[in-house]
């Protein structure tokens, strides 16, 4: 029986697993010193790196061994957000409604022109009188009124007035058309509705 150290292959004492570790370490610092620069920047940045000490935790940065957001960050984007939401959202309905109000207002302006042309062929728009017009599901309503024109007194002139009224998300609004005719045609009160 060996009563002294056990000797490993190389001859040298045999270690533990802590001292077989070390001794890798040794050896790999004595052959990186005979090695290239860049192989020495390799040793290097595997130095600073450190083997996992718990369960799940990776190779990091000796310096820096979690990473994560704070509280206080969390919080500020959560508040960042909570600001910037409801603007945007308001300016997504602001411009939704603008471009229904230009095209609505389109067609208003059209529906008005073609029912004030109609009535003035017809000798009827120096009257009074209103019509419904539906235009892809949407109710226009138009109404025409008629009153002396003031800014010149001496030509016998009346102003036509055609109101079309048109609802953009919940809420009403209007298109006015006006036109210059003789004063002393003879007006008939019209109603009609049609779907253009």
């Amino acid at each position: 029986m060996n009563i002294g150290p056990k000797l490993n292959k190389v001859g040298t004492p045999r270690r533990g697993v802590r001292g077989l570790a070390s001794t890798r370490a040794r050896n790999i610092s004595l052959e990186c010193s005979d090695a290239s620069t860049k192989d020495s920047e390799k040793l290097s940045a595997l130095k600073n790196f450190h083997a996992p000490g718990r369960l799940g935790e990776a190779y990091l940065p000796s310096n820096r061994r979690a990473a994560g957001f704070t509280l206080a960050e969390v919080l500020a984007a959560l508040l960042l957000m909570a600001i910037v939401i409801p603007v945007a959202l308001q300016g997504l309905q602001v411009a939704s409604r603008a471009g229904e109000m230009a095209q609505r207002k389109m067609i208003a302006t059209r529906i008005g022109n073609m029912e004030m042309n109609s009535l003035k062929v017809m000798n009827q728009l120096n009257g009074a009188g209103t019509g419904v017009v539906q235009d892809h599901g949407i109710t226009y309503r138009w109404s025409v009124k008629c009153q002396g024109w003031t800014e010149d007194p001496i030509s016998q002139l009346s102003q036509a007035t055609v109101t079309v009224t048109f609802p953009v998300q919940g809420r009403d609004f209007e298109v006015h058309l006006s036109t210059l005719i003789p004063a002393q045609q003879q007006s008939v009160n019209t109603g009609s509705s049609g779907m253009y």
